[in-house]
């Protein structure tokens, strides 16, 4: 494709993503000034490499879904990342542990894409880029409760004999994660590795994220782990406030996600 082509390719491209509503190649043609022949085969090419789609009734042209998923995802994460920074290095602060805050990846794994150090010799690791299934972290049991995520087939690794592994018990833990508000991590990813994490919402009441803490057993107890909770879901709102005027999200709907509440079972 010339140096003409892409031009005008670039043409039509700026004029669907401007556009509200799906438009015929007549319109595109009309808009950009282009032949109509040019123009459909222009967008021929944008369709081939996912740039556009058609609508399936009309045949009328639209920015590709998954382009925008793309940019959204993208850009959702970068609002995240400008929201956190404050607020996760206050539950450092307040907790002195490592904190982290997590997203799903094509819902099959946990990302971590933020993290503050806890102050002490013996701390957990540098977890950022690093991914983690979801069936032993904090995170991806939160994940894995709230719908946003899903466990992959076949048999789910054990990594420590405390890894849950069977998907009838795993199931049974979710439940409690969706009553109390709140995941756990006991030494089932690693022997002496305990974390605590609490789900992110967006302006939809939708889980976009965790934040988690996490230390080795000495440190965290059951009783810090519910300490800890406290303090998560409180910061978890404060965090879905800040991501909302990063990101604005239309509604003023009551939560659908609350954390800090234990309803049954052991805390």
């Amino acid at each position: 494709m010339g140096v003409q082509a892409v031009e005008r390719a670039c043409r039509l491209l700026t004029e669907v993503i401007r556009t509200a509503e799906p438009l015929s190649v007549g319109e595109l043609s009309r808009r950009t000034g282009l032949h109509q022949s040019t123009t459909s085969r222009l967008l021929a090419s944008l369709q081939r490499h996912g740039l556009v789609e058609r609508d399936s009734t009309r045949g009328r042209v639209r920015i590709a879904a998954a382009l925008v998923g793309q940019i959204t995802s993208r850009s959702v994460r970068q609002a995240l990342l400008d929201a956190a920074g404050p607020i996760l290095a206050n539950i450092g602060r307040t907790t002195s542990e490592t904190v982290n805050l997590s997203v799903p990846v094509a819902g099959k794994l946990v990302d971590n894409i933020a993290q503050v150090d806890a102050p002490h010799f013996l701390a957990t690791t540098n977890w950022v880029g690093r991914f983690i299934p979801l069936h032993c972290s904090s995170p991806g049991k939160i994940f894995l409760a709230y719908g946003v995520a899903e466990l992959p087939n076949g048999p789910l690794a054990r990594f420590t004999p405390q890894t849950i592994t069977d998907r009838r018990a795993l199931e049974a833990e979710l439940r409690l994660v969706r009553r109390r508000g709140f995941a756990t991590l006991m030494d089932e990813l690693e022997p002496g590795l305990r974390a605590v994490a609490v789900p992110v919402v967006d302006g939809h009441n939708e889980v976009i994220a965790a934040v988690a803490v996490s230390g080795p057993s000495a440190r965290l107890p059951k009783r810090r782990i519910r300490e800890c909770a406290d303090v998560l879901s409180q910061a978890s709102v404060a965090l879905t406030a800040r991501f909302a005027s990063a990101w604005p999200q239309p509604g003023n709907a009551e939560p659908a996600v609350r954390g800090g509440t234990c309803v049954d079972g052991p805390c």
